[in-house]
């Protein structure tokens, strides 16, 4: 380790803690062929910060010169390591000079201060296998870098990522620059977003060239619909996307907020990406390919509605691949997932003036006018949901559930009179009565499903496993899927309103984190918090108890997060951080096994913060990786140097087979069934997987010489096939 400082703590006379005055100005931090112990020994940290609080670095250069002798690039080091901390890394844009270049990690942030943020701004990260870890942050600010990752450096099935964020939080990421090296040959990622992290977030006004991958979503990132009607979560605006294979890309069972871009006239309101156009559409074949896309084996239920830019002198604002200019589907990811909302402009896009709503833009303002615009913004949301909650259901869900559940009370023409009288109706209500023991006769159930048309994603799913209407009323209801309903009306006002508050809230915090000199910042904080009367301030309130050690507070708050299966994990990790802070056994003996529970196990809320505490305890030195699915595992390629093509869903080897033939498939679909055809389209087999992984085995003995076909099917749907040929 270069320089270690940790465990100083700076008051002012009235006890408010103070900005460190470490500073480092024009300093290098350097691995050289001088380094002791090349080939035995790895080269650690060249920054530590461990509980401590606003330390700066301005115009330094971190940098591992002797990368080439080091067996490959998870020997590298890392540059500025943070734990429990917060600090300032500013290189003014100077990026020949200044910035993170041939490390593993060139910044690794996580578990800091609530009181204070991390910035880091202007700086170069170069040939990094990861330029920027944050794991599980609030408020972090990352602006105005330029991110190339790793050049020639082979990887073996992970990706090599810009800026990775592990379940972080009100973050400003914008005015980045993201790119790959001409000469590199693993798959890289722009930014690698890992869930789930369910809160109103966004990046703003970055730049993707040349990339396998503009962004990737992993896991989840909305609001699931039990915890609020408001259709929140991570929005991906203002992008420039160029020559990338796609640009933003969702993993399976990922989710991003359903709105991306507002449904306003504004031209500034809309999602305002920039895409290269005349994509081919075909992830099989070299090139710029796709532009959102969402790898999925079903329909899971991801809904989006992109609301783009519309004006004949700017088609890069519609993104391709989704849909064609009817309309009509052209991708699964259409199909399935996307609906695209054009918002016609009188003149060209102008992006110097319709992407001016990011955190930069914002014209500085002191605290007190931050407060009031927070305040104002609390209260118009807080008036919208009044008026939501007055409307949908009638305002009275409970009665109209009840109604449901008793049908001799409510005989289905009754119910269908109640439920027309108190629409819009919710999700809730609308699955219910889809799902009634006694079911509703299917005349008045589409009458009440058509005025509540078009259905969400959640409740067409619901009818679709439900049998509940014939195929003719079905064909009725499919003719009003178009269009917006006057509960959407409502719930997209609502994510409007969400989103002004959670500008507002992160623009005060941020602000309020850099003025070392404000009294009370902590009660300050717990004061915000506890205004926002939507969960997420308990969620908030909980984290800065945590912070605190204030262990009481938290585990007051805990009955009213565990409501909500997201915090379930965060909950766990609080108990254990309680556990090991009043245990003096636990230095010696921490729950290893507990946290790399929360860490590894299934999507949680603590896994972020259990592997930030397995990282600072030692108990393991490996940082989170990006894995895309197994057919994107190869590097791709802009077309000048593209060679190869993507591994088709389904393989067949070998080919012409002889005695057996091996069926290969994509993780994910173990539950799958594979059909075989004969050249004659007549199906001879079929063989359900049962969770066998990656290949099924076919025995030949008995099959015809010719051509087959093996076709997978999974929950109900044809995703792939492939052909073969048998020789005797």
């Amino acid at each position: 380790t270069g320089v270690q400082i940790e465990r100083y703590h700076r008051y002012g006379s009235l006890g408010n803690e103070l900005s460190n005055v470490c500073l480092f100005s024009n300093c290098r931090f350097l691995t050289t062929a001088d380094f002791p112990g090349i080939g035995n020994t790895i080269p650690q940290n060249m920054a530590l910060l461990f509980d401590v609080n606003g330390v700066r670095f301005t115009n330094c250069a971190f940098e591992n010169q002797a990368y080439g002798t080091f067996p490959g690039p998870d020997q590298r080091g890392r540059g500025i390591v943070a734990w429990a901390a917060s600090f300032t890394c500013t290189g003014g844009m100077n990026y020949v000079l200044h910035g993170f270049r041939n490390l593993t990690a060139g910044m690794l942030s996580a578990d800091h201060d609530p009181d204070f943020v991390t910035r880091v701004d202007g700086m170069d990260f170069s040939n990094n296998k990861v330029g920027l870890y944050d794991l599980g942050s609030d408020d972090p600010i990352y602006t105005n870098n330029r991110v190339s990752t790793l050049d020639v450096d082979p990887l073996t099935g992970e990706t090599t990522i810009g800026f990775f964020l592990m379940q972080s939080n009100r973050y400003t990421v914008e005015r980045n620059s993201f790119a790959k090296p001409a000469t590199a040959t693993a798959p890289s990622a722009g930014i690698w977003f890992k869930g789930p992290q369910p809160e109103d977030n966004r990046i703003y006004d970055n730049s993707f060239i040349d990339l396998d991958f503009g962004c990737v979503v992993e896991g989840d990132h909305h609001t699931p619909g039990p915890i609020t009607q408001i259709p929140i979560g991570l929005q991906l605006l203002c992008g420039y996307h160029e020559n990338n294979f796609v640009d933003q890309f969702v993993l399976p069972l990922g989710f991003i907020r359903r709105e991306q871009g507002n449904n306003s006239p504004l031209p500034e309101q809309s999602a305002n990406n920039q895409f290269s156009p005349s994509a081919d559409c075909d992830p099989g074949t070299p090139g710029p390919s796709l532009h959102p896309f969402v790898y999925a084996l079903y329909d899971y239920g991801l809904e989006v509605n992109y609301h783009y830019y519309d004006n004949t002198n700017s088609p890069q604002m519609r993104p391709e691949c989704i849909e064609d200019i009817n309309g009509n589907d052209l991708s699964v990811t259409g199909f399935w997932f996307y609906e695209l909302f054009d918002h016609a402009q009188p003149v060209a896009f102008n992006a110097e003036a319709d992407c001016a709503e990011g955190d930069l833009d914002e014209l500085e303002h002191g605290l007190q006018e931050l407060h009031a615009d927070y305040r104002s913004k609390l209260a118009v949301l807080h008036s919208a949901i009044t008026s939501y909650n007055g409307t949908v259901d009638g305002g009275d869900r409970p009665d109209l559930l009840d109604a449901i559940a008793d049908p001799v009370a409510w005989p289905s023409h009754a119910l269908r009179t109640l439920l027309l009288d108190r629409g819009p109706l919710s999700d809730d209500v609308l699955a219910e009565a889809i799902r009634r023991e006694v079911a509703m006769d299917p005349w008045h159930l589409t009458q009440v499903l058509i005025d509540n048309s078009p259905l969400s994603k959640e409740v067409e799913l619901v009818l679709g496993e439900s049998e509940a209407l014939p195929e003719f009323f079905l064909s009725l209801l499919a003719q009003y899927r178009e269009g917006t309903s006057a509960r959407d009306l409502l719930e997209q006002e609502l994510a409007i309103r969400h989103t002004d508050k959670a500008v507002a809230q992160r623009r005060l915090i941020q602000a309020m984190a850099q003025d070392s000199t404000l009294e009370g910042r902590n009660d300050t904080l717990a004061l915000i918090f506890g205004s926002d009367t939507m969960h997420w301030g308990d969620r908030y309130l909980y984290m800065l108890h945590l912070s605190n050690r204030d262990f009481t507070a938290a585990r007051a708050l805990a009955n009213s997060l565990l409501q909500v299966a997201p915090n379930e994990g965060l909950v766990t990790f609080g108990e254990l951080l309680e556990d090991m802070v009043g245990d003096p056994n636990s230095i010696s003996a921490p729950p290893i096994a507990a946290l790399e529970a929360l860490a590894f196990g299934e999507e949680n809320s603590g896994a972020a913060h259990a592997w930030t505490r397995l990282l600072q305890l030692g108990a393991m030195d490996s940082l989170p990786q990006g894995w895309v699915p197994e057919p994107y595992r190869s590097a791709f390629y802009p077309p000048e140097k593209y060679t190869g093509y993507m591994t088709p869903l389904l393989g067949a080897f070998p080919n012409p087979a002889q005695d057996r033939v091996m069926i290969s498939y994509p993780e994910g679909a173990e539950l799958g069934t594979v059909e075989f055809f004969d050249a004659q389209g007549r199906q001879i087999r079929t063989i359900a997987l049962q969770g066998r992984k990656a290949f099924v085995e076919v025995d030949l003995n008995g099959w015809s010489e010719g051509l087959y076909l093996a076709r997978m099917i999974f929950e109900g749907h044809r995703i792939g096939e492939t052909k073969f040929n048998v020789v005797k």
